[in-house]
């Protein structure tokens, strides 16, 4: 039986991570932003609807998004050249250098955080990653 206080402090716990190791990206950019730039990287030029179905957000949100990312110069927008009333993104070179150098970042915390635990800790840190991949694909 799951208990709802260790799956409360749990949720907490992988909330704090997610908000420090944003804060390491060090990106000028919001979360939504952030998430929005590593789908399009995830699976390549898009069309906006579908870029804003996969982040669960309404086109029009998605639009004010795809603007700000690309007047910092993260993405590019284009006409699909099937469609000419819809909108392909996909990332720059300016984009794809900002991600990698924000991962770098963010990996180096880690490493700083993990060597600082101990060797149990570490083990069963390690141990977790497969259950949280299987917790990231349930479809509940």
């Amino acid at each position: 039986m799951t208990e709802a206080p260790q799956v409360a402090a749990f949720g907490q716990a992988v909330h704090r991570l997610s908000r420090r190791l944003r804060k390491r990206a060090d990106l000028p950019l919001t979360a939504s932003q952030t998430s929005a730039l590593t789908t399009v990287e995830r699976h390549g030029e898009l069309r906006l609807g579908d870029l804003a179905r996969l982040e669960q957000v309404s086109k029009s949100t998605m639009t004010r998004a795809v603007s700000k990312l690309e007047a910092v110069g993260y993405l590019r927008r284009s006409v699909d050249p099937n469609d000419g009333r819809v909108f392909l993104v996909r990332l720059t070179d300016h984009g794809f250098d900002a991600l990698r150098d924000a991962r770098s970042r963010q990996h180096a915390y880690l490493v700083r955080q993990f060597e600082a635990l101990d060797a149990a800790d570490q083990k069963a840190l390690l141990a977790s990653v497969t259950a949280l991949e299987h917790l990231l694909a349930v479809k509940a």
